[in-house]
């Protein structure tokens, strides 16, 4: 199931790929796994958050939360959020070890994997030990890497 606002990618995975199209007004209640918001950021908030269906929210787009309460919003829904910049830092991190550190592709893609998923085993850990947000998990997690 997918949403688009592009005409062109609506045909291409509906017609040629035999997606089912998810309309705009069902977008938020259509029962899934994993919420994948990759475009628009802020569109997870107190209007949207209530009329989820889902396990997670794993997607691309930055800043997906419109304020730091949606976190305890979708923990309090017991949905699993892995916040956006965890699982974007695959594509930088991919392409400046290709092209700085010489990785080839299947050793950027391997690193990766590795890396994003270490990092959310342990947000989802200490998120859980904790009694704290995913967000806030990841936040020590980063203030620990910069030495804050």
């Amino acid at each position: 199931m997918f949403n688009d606002v592009n005409g062109s990618a609506i045909k291409h995975f509906r017609d040629e790929l035999g997606l089912k199209v998810v309309p705009n007004d069902s977008l938020y209640s259509t029962e899934c796994d994993i919420f994948s918001p990759n475009a628009l950021g802020g569109i997870l908030n107190r209007e949207t958050i209530p009329q989820l269906k889902c396990r997670a929210v794993a997607g691309g787009a930055n800043n997906q939360l419109a304020s730091p309460d949606d976190a305890a919003r979708l923990r309090s829904r017991r949905i699993l959020y892995a916040p956006d910049y965890v699982i974007n830092v695959g594509g930088a991190m991919g392409i400046t070890g290709q092209e700085s550190l010489g990785w080839s592709k299947d050793e950027a893609e391997k690193r990766v994997i590795h890396s994003v998923q270490t990092a959310l085993r342990k947000i989802f850990e200490i998120a859980s030990t904790q009694n704290i947000t995913t967000e806030e998990a990841a936040r020590k997690v980063a203030d620990e890497h910069l030495g804050i």
